[in-house]
């Protein structure tokens, strides 16, 4: 069954027309920079058909494609990725044995064979951290952890078919989070009862309206 991705997923409209150009502009600007890695991470992960969340998770986090950005969270570079969930990320695809052949080869050339190898021999997720912020500052490294854990996401949540981008957002957003509801409407109604803080849920629901809202960041490149 083809996965279907229905955009607008709420008809509240966030950004006004020159607004969304704006945003179309910035994104092609990104596009110019980084599409060489982005088509090889997506690949790499089976994001090939995603290439515009990618993007739009670009912008929402890093709009200037700044790669050397950290945040006080830890979360560093283009695709603003911690080193707990690039490091968990890498762990449960190798549990499920979806390492193919080819991203062998990628980590290998960015880890070295015997880092990578000790990576491999991983039973459980947590302690100690896999990567360090330094390099998550690499574009193409940072790039595809992100499409991964991404990708993880985007199985998990595609749901009779249909992709639930809410769910993705918040799910990139609340590493482990488990959002509920059969819309976009009744997923933010679930992040409001959760018991985060305020500003975790203002920064979730506030980052679902920007992606998946009519005139969105998804709405104006997919």
């Amino acid at each position: 069954m083809a996965t279907i991705t229905k955009l607008p997923i709420i008809n509240e409209t966030v950004y006004t027309k020159t607004e969304s150009d704006k945003i179309l502009e910035r994104v092609n600007s990104l596009k110019t920079r980084f599409n060489t890695i982005v088509l090889k991470c997506a690949k790499l992960t089976g994001l090939s058909d995603y290439t515009w969340l990618i993007y739009s998770i670009m912008y929402r986090e890093n709009a200037d494609g700044n790669a050397n950005f950290v945040k006080s969270t830890g979360a560093t570079g283009i695709m603003q990725i911690t080193p707990d969930t690039a490091s968990d990320a890498l762990i449960r695809e190798n549990q499920k044995n979806r390492i193919t052949a080819e991203e062998r080869v990628f980590l290998t050339e960015k880890l070295g064979a015997t880092k990578l190898n000790a990576i491999l021999k991983r039973k459980q997720l947590g302690t100690p951290i896999l990567f360090t912020t330094n390099q998550l500052k690499d574009p193409e490294l940072n790039l595809y952890l992100a499409c991964l854990y991404l990708s993880q996401l985007v199985d998990k949540y595609t749901e009779n078919g249909v992709l639930r981008l809410e769910k993705v957002i918040t799910g990139y957003l609340r590493y482990y989070s488990n959002p509920s509801g059969t819309t976009a409407t009744e997923v933010i109604a679930w992040i409001q009862k959760q018991n985060w803080s305020s500003a975790s849920k203002t920064e979730n629901i506030a980052y679902i309206k920007a992606v998946g809202g009519r005139n969105g960041i998804a709405h104006t490149i997919a």
